[in-house]
């Protein structure tokens, strides 16, 4: 290890950010989160938006002299949040998810233990594109184009549900025989280098285990037209031959922290919608609670019961 001298504008300490390399080679930080002390036992939480290029000095050939750069953003940015998944895709970088805490402007331990558990967090599942031009990052969001198939079968119910509207008791009957679930099946998943068999079916059987601030309306069809990956944070995401590839993440629900193992894949040529690996297993997941103080007394008694071993020994 080597400690490296760095100039410039130098990032305020912080966790939880983004540290991937920019397609020139440069190092890109982003974001971040760190705790403000408002006053004795008292802390406000910051979320950082700023980023940050730091690059090697030129003709240092030890690298130990570094520089930071201010990076000016514009365009569609993402709302407060951290915990995103980033990843160098060719000539721009991508950032998937994230979370932010639901907090008032000062948090008092005394006060939060038991207030405000169920709606602690919004958790996101947008993908952002950030395209850089020297100092210079543009932001936009990636707008899916669906699948063509999905595409005409989305037009032929439109047309279908415009002839059927005078005959109510038959739309009805169809609506009725849609919404029955169908029996999960075993699939076996090729995509490049993964083969994967997985059990098809059960997350359109339970629902889609979407966080808890999925939205209603068109954002709830976008993601079931799109294939979009559950709202989460702290997800893998990684590039590899013009495919996208996303795996687990977490997720909270109450007091309740899940960690998820679903995977999926997007064609970034194409970005019609996401395509299924691993299916999501939220709803098969069995919480086991623990008993913090039946565990230290455990603990207490291990640790008696050492010592008087050790005094028998002497």
């Amino acid at each position: 290890w080597k400690a490296l001298e760095c100039t410039g504008p130098t990032p305020l300490p912080r966790s939880a950010f983004q540290f991937l390399l920019a397609p020139d080679g440069r190092i890109c930080l982003y974001g971040g989160y760190c705790k403000q002390k408002l006053k004795k036992d008292v802390e406000k939480g910051l979320v950082h938006t700023d980023m940050f290029f730091l690059s090697p000095m030129k003709h240092d050939e030890t690298l130990t002299k570094w520089r930071w750069q201010n990076v000016k953003q514009v365009g569609l940015r993402a709302s407060l949040r951290t915990g995103l998944s980033s990843a160098l895709v060719k000539d721009r970088i991508v950032m998937f998810g994230g979370v932010c805490d639901k907090e008032g402007d000062e948090e008092d331990p005394e006060d939060s233990d038991d207030e405000g558990v169920e709606d602690s967090a919004l958790f996101y599942n947008e993908l952002y594109s950030i395209h850089f031009d020297g100092e210079r990052a543009t932001w936009s969001m990636v707008n899916y184009t669906g699948k063509r198939e999905d595409r005409k079968k989305e037009e032929e119910t439109a047309v279908g549900d415009k002839e059927e509207n005078c005959d109510e008791v038959k739309k009805m009957e169809d609506m009725s025989i849609e919404t029955q679930p169908e029996e999960p099946k075993t699939l076996t998943v090729e995509s490049g280098a993964f083969t994967v068999s997985s059990t098809i079916g059960l997350q359109d059987q339970n629902g889609s285990g979407g966080g808890e601030n999925s939205k209603n309306g068109d954002d709830k069809k976008d993601s079931k037209l799109f294939n979009i990956p559950t709202p989460r944070f702290n997800a893998g995401l990684v590039y590899k031959s013009g495919k996208l590839y996303l795996y687990g993440g977490m997720v909270e629900t109450g007091d309740k922290d899940l960690t998820l193992c679903d995977f999926h894949w997007l064609d970034t040529h194409k970005l019609d919608a996401w395509n299924t690996i691993i299916e999501n297993d939220q709803q098969k997941m069995e919480w086991v609670a623990e008993d913090d103080d039946l565990s230290d007394e455990d603990s207490e008694g291990e640790e008696d019961s050492e010592g008087e071993e050790d005094m028998d020994t002497e």
